[in-house]
């Protein structure tokens, strides 16, 4: 969606007053403390001395396992064995070795204080090592953790959501939402959402690069939002507050509909019907995660007479749906149903009739594709058709290609056993995907993505590959220029991911 068109859809999306007796008692525990600079370190740490028992991602499904009498463990379960709580100092005696022998049963596990000290003549220097060495991959295994994180994610989203459960429909007011009387109200909520929105960004550096990213973004949202209302801006403020729901569909249109992740169903139960319109429902819908509703809601708004074609297109009510239908739900079928009956209709202008033409065609042919066996080989076959068609077809019109194409990508790097090449080139895929069907440039995902396919493949041709786009889209994002204008903390993450491209920096 470009910057015009989602400023457009904000500046409409209107909600309901309701209650904010919700606010309290909401929970605020923390996640696990990560050092991301120590973590990065103990990375390669992990894959040269670990992997091949317990695997290379710590499941203990290492090449090695089989041969061992005692299987190794799942490291990525350390905190959920033990109440979301990672023990540090257990962690490292166990891995260390040479003080907590009996923990080791059988000691088929080496003792790597040992090994890590190995043929270092200087005592002291040999043990500075050895620890050095455990604590980088006692840091590292925090970031492996799998329900501890997803439980620490839901309650900052449970936090999150009990702030906004206020803060939307009372935003939409701006008389209520300035007036003096609800002060201490907007206050308490503003403050839960920016410190619940800054934990989860914190609980998301250890995650992967996307899900950091989007998380990052909602943090420096929030914070922003906080920031003004403090300082007397409450207008800007509360305008800033309705684009917060473009992170939240930015992040649940990645998942499909059958993933485990909950809905906030309590969104729209709790707003009269009568108070909001279907755009409005739609929109909320799809970021809870109510993808049935939000699918059923989308397409009485694109059938809605009474909301002209170049609105709806405008609003972005198509990419949305589109994006619904083909990444979450996937009914392709249904999809180029409801474009068929939306093209038939007589106000649609040339240029969009031409994009629904061709979506609606290239849905119907999904829709008779069987399964896909090699989503990753796909997926790249229809990126490099719909590039191939560039500049004469305008993104747009490759839009159910690239929707597809991403779909299939998010699949293939949730595989099991994908290896770092794969995964790779799948991050280098969706970085481009989204660097041209992204929703805007400051949410779009583009950067995390080619940023991952770096630091998965450092001294690669696709690591370079993946620079490569990742400087042109940033410099053009920011000064649209020679890159004079970037910001130094930009520029200096360049030169790294520049190096780490051209191996001359470890990933």
């Amino acid at each position: 969606m470009t910057s015009s068109r989602r400023s457009r859809a904000v500046a409409r999306f209107v909600l309901a007053a309701w209650g904010s007796a919700l606010l309290a008692g909401a929970a605020f525990a923390q996640p696990i403390p990560v050092d991301r600079t120590l973590a990065e370190l103990g990375a390669p740490l992990f894959q040269r001395y670990c992997a091949s028992c317990h695997g290379a991602q710590g499941r203990g499904d290492g090449p090695a396992a089989g041969s061992l009498k005692t299987p190794p463990a799942d490291l990525t379960r350390i905190a959920a064995r033990r109440g979301g709580r990672f023990p540090d100092g257990e962690i490292a005696q166990k891995i260390d070795g040479r003080f907590a022998i009996g923990a080791h049963g059988s000691r088929e596990m080496p003792v790597w204080g040992e090994v890590f000290s190995q043929g270092i003549p200087d005592s002291g220097t040999a043990e500075s090592i050895a620890r050095g060495n455990v604590a980088v991959l006692v840091e590292y295994l925090k970031t492996l953790q799998t329900d501890g994180d997803r439980q620490a994610t839901r309650a900052r989203m449970a936090e999150i959501f009990a702030a906004m459960r206020f803060l939307l429909p009372l935003s939409l007011d701006a008389g209520k939402f300035e007036d003096e009387l609800h002060r201490p109200r907007i206050e308490q909520a503003l403050s839960l959402l920016d410190r619940s929105a800054a934990s989860l960004a914190e609980h998301g550096r250890a995650q992967e690069v996307p899900f950091a990213h989007l998380s990052r973004a909602l943090s420096i949202d929030a914070r922003d939002i906080h920031i003004r209302y403090q300082q007397g801006h409450a207008r800007e403020a509360r305008y800033l507050v309705l684009t917060l729901t473009e992170t939240c569909v930015a992040c649940h249109s990645r998942l499909p509909a059958a993933s485990d992740a909950p809905p906030s169903e309590a969104f729209l139960t709790e707003v009269p019907a009568r108070d909001l319109r279907a755009p409005q429902r739609a929109k909320l819908a799809y970021a809870t995660r109510q993808f049935e509703d939000a699918e059923a809601l989308y397409e009485a708004v694109l059938a809605d007479p009474a909301v002209s074609a170049t609105d709806l297109d405008l609003e972005g009510h198509l990419d949305d749906y589109l994006e619904l239908e083909i990444r979450v739900r996937q009914d392709p079928a249904r999809a180029a149903r409801t474009l068929e009956r939306f093209g038939a209709r007589s106000d649609l202008p040339p240029a969009l009739r031409t994009e629904v033409t061709h979506w609606r065609d290239a849905l119907r042919q999904l829709a008779r594709r069987g399964a896909v066996d090699a989503p990753l080989d796909v997926a790249r076959a229809e990126v490099q058709q719909a590039e191939s068609g560039r500049p004469e077809r305008n993104d747009r019109e490759s839009l159910v290609e690239y929707l597809d194409a991403s779909a299939l990508l998010h699949r293939s790097v949730a595989v099991d056993g994908a290896s770092a090449a794969q995964q790779a080139d799948a991050f280098l895929l969706l970085g481009v995907i989204e660097s041209r069907i992204g929703r805007s440039f400051w949410l779009s995902q583009a950067e995390a993505y080619l940023e991952t396919a770096i630091r998965l493949a450092p001294g690669k041709p696709v690591a370079r590959n993946a620079y490569g786009l990742l400087e042109e889209y940033l410099t053009a994002g920011y000064s649209g220029s020679a890159g004079t204008n970037l910001p130094p903390d930009v520029r200096q993450k360049l030169e790294l991911l520049r190096g780490i491209s051209e191996g001359q920096v470890p990933g």
